[in-house]
């Protein structure tokens, strides 16, 4: 998981998302709880591929690069669970359904599989429960994407996310989003292997100058925010790929 960098806000949301959101702010003020939020807007072409590009065709979460995801409302859109196992409240956040950003570029495996409509907070009582709430009172448990390196709180040891000094906050955000899944271990594994090979052959007195600068270059582009699972040989690299 890395830190995201978006470019300005999509058209698309400014026009059709900022009417939607003032129209139904007014109709939470009437009493409404129920909103028909429309995925034509959050979910346009347009805003898919500006964050498809923005975080280079990789699931804001996992890492995986994928061609087929979701948009993902950090803050779940309908309703949201505090907890795992707990009912579903309702309303969500709807007046952050069309804000940029709420909203990334998913893969469909973490989003319907692990994080869901889930939302926990340090302090529940806290909660912002309509736009009439202070969202900055706030605390939560996942780690933003955008808006913090969450690489401050997770670290790899060999192929296996790990919470740094174990913090709660990048516990829950590996667990919930599924980070650490089988699947995902295997993934990486391949990425692990193929550095480590690259990373001995460089520190390898076999090797000429030349095919040590190539190399080298493989291992520069590995650990770009382009590449898949570039945090995880970030810090194989910090460990000289001991694991």
């Amino acid at each position: 998981m890395i830190q995201i960098t978006k470019p300005s806000v999509p058209q698309k949301l400014l026009t059709d998302g900022k009417v939607e959101t003032e129209r139904n702010r007014q109709l939470y003020e009437t009493g409404c709880r129920e909103f028909e939020l429309k995925k034509h807007i959050y979910g346009h072409q347009t805003i898919k591929k500006t964050l498809t590009t923005a975080q280079h065709q990789k699931c804001c979460f996992c890492e995986r690069k994928t061609e087929v995801g979701d948009i993902e409302h950090l803050r779940p859109k309908n309703g949201y669970q505090p907890q795992e196992g707990e009912p579903l409240f309702k309303p969500g956040y709807y007046w952050l359904a069309y804000e940029w950003e709420n909203l990334f570029f998913c893969c469909e495996k973490c989003n319907r599989s692990y994080k869901r409509n889930l939302f926990p907070l340090v302090d529940e009582s806290k909660r912002a429960k309509s736009h009439l709430d202070d969202i900055n009172a706030e605390e939560p448990l996942f780690i933003h994407p955008e808006k913090e390196n969450p690489e401050e709180y997770i670290e790899f040891i060999g192929i296996h996310p790990k919470a740094i000094n174990n913090n709660i906050r990048g516990r829950t955000t590996i667990k919930r989003t599924g980070i650490d899944r089988p699947f995902l271990d295997e993934r990486r594994y391949e990425k692990y292997q193929a550095g480590k090979i690259i990373y001995q052959m460089i520190h390898s007195p076999h090797i000429d100058n030349t095919t040590k600068s190539q190399l080298q270059q493989l291992l520069n582009e590995a650990i770009q925010n382009s590449a898949e699972f570039a945090s995880m040989i970030r810090c194989a690299m910090t460990d000289q790929f001991r694991f």
